[in-house]
Parts: C-alpha cells; structure tokens; sequence
C-alpha cells in the first residue's frame, strides 16, 4: 500500500447524507450557485468544532482539466477555496498545479480504475523557485474525497515541488 502524500484531512460531511449529495451535484452539474450558500454555512458550522487549522497554509484547488473547465464554466473547488478564503483568510492559487490529461470523470470508475486514470495526470505550472517564493504548507481543496486517489496525486506532485506539509480539505466524504 502507498504512504500517503497527504498529512491531514478534513471533511465536513458524509457523501452519503442525500441533502448533501444533491447539493454536490446542483452545484457540480448544474451551477445552481445559490446553494454555495448552505456550503458556506456548513463550513462555518464545521469549524465551530474543529480547531486545528493551518494558517500559513496556501489553499490550492483541486484543478480541473482545460476542457473540463470549458464544459462547466467553473471548478467546485476554487468556489470551496474562495469560502475558505473568507473565512479562514488564507490566502489561495490556482496558478501552482495544473491538470494535463483528460479522461473519464473519477466518479464512473471504481478504485482500481481511479487511482490508474489519474497517475501523472497533474503538472506544475510554472517555473517558480517554490521553496523560497511560497509557503510550505498547502491546502487542497475538492468537493468530494472518496477513494482519494485524485487528492494523493496532486499531494504528490506538490511535495515533488518542496513543499513540505500538504493537507486536505473536502466538503463530503464518498
């Protein structure tokens, strides 16, 4: 089995829980942005509980590929990056990892499948100095964490980067 490239995860509530799966999916599928509302209101809810939290930490989102992004408009992610960005402050990049392969959505494959499609698939961006010029903890940030095999290929590629800590932050858990 492999080590795992994340160091901590947090997750604000279970796939599972059909509200929750339909809000996911309003938003994902269908922008129905008036719903990243009760997102917000869940992640506040959420942190009355938990105390840990990285603040140095920069919030990078899980990144979507070029033509996945064209087809929706938007990536779940970075909206769940900007409620972080407004609650916790910290601060946030989309520029540090990129995805460079297309393929079928994670979701219609089982676990073998995941954790094969999506080898190699991210990519740094671009050729900054990244222990010098950022912090050394990150945030990922996805809409849903369920065999994590997407979240542990960008830890990957991010720690190949030098940074140190990589943590994840997911609103569901499949």
């Amino acid at each position: 089995m492999d080590e795992s490239a994340i160091d901590g995860l947090w997750v604000v509530s279970n796939y599972h829980d059909e509200l929750v799966k339909e809000a996911i999916h309003l938003i994902k599928y269908n922008y129905c942005d008036a719903l990243s509302e009760v997102w917000e209101k869940m992640i506040v809810k959420y942190f009355e509980r938990e105390r840990f939290w990285p603040e140095e930490a920069i919030l990078i989102p899980v990144p979507l590929h070029r033509r996945r992004y064209l087809e929706r408009g938007f990536n779940q992610a970075m909206i769940i990056c900007n409620i972080l960005n407004k609650i916790r402050r910290n601060s946030m990049d989309d520029q540090i990892i990129g995805r460079k392969k297309y393929g079928k959505h994670q979701a219609t494959l089982d676990v073998d499948r995941r954790k094969e499609s999506i080898k190699g698939c991210f990519r740094l961006i671009s050729d900054v100095n990244w222990k010098k010029d950022f912090k050394k903890e990150v945030v990922l940030v996805d809409d849903v964490y369920t065999t994590g095999a997407t979240m542990q290929e960008c830890a990957r590629t991010l720690k190949g980067a030098g940074f140190e800590k990589i943590y994840g932050f997911a609103m569901a858990r499949g």
